[in-house]
């Protein structure tokens, strides 16, 4: 069943690699959607596909890549997905 979700992940997520990693995790688990810095110093994420996949991204995002130093991430489901994509891709 297909997922969207919504999330804002907080700590020492900006100038780790957070992006690009999350952009590699998530083309490999076949999802589509975007991952961008937001002014506050987070990381906001907003994904769609199979529920799993979703699963195992939410996952990621709790520990991130090596360098980086997650302290809370926010999910939300969501009942439609706001951002469209084809693919999932890094937005400035």
């Amino acid at each position: 069943m297909k997922k969207h979700f919504k999330a804002e992940v907080e700590g020492k997520v900006q100038g780790v690699g957070f992006r690009k990693a999350t952009l590699n995790r998530a083309r490999t688990l076949d999802l589509v959607g975007i991952v961008k810095n937001l002014d506050n110093g987070n990381v906001y994420v907003e994904a769609s596909g199979e529920g799993k996949n979703i699963e195992e991204l939410i996952n990621f995002l709790q520990k991130g890549p090596a360098l980086a130093a997650v302290t809370s991430v926010r999910s939300e489901e969501l009942d439609q997905f706001t951002h469209p994509r084809t693919r999932f891709e890094i937005t400035y």
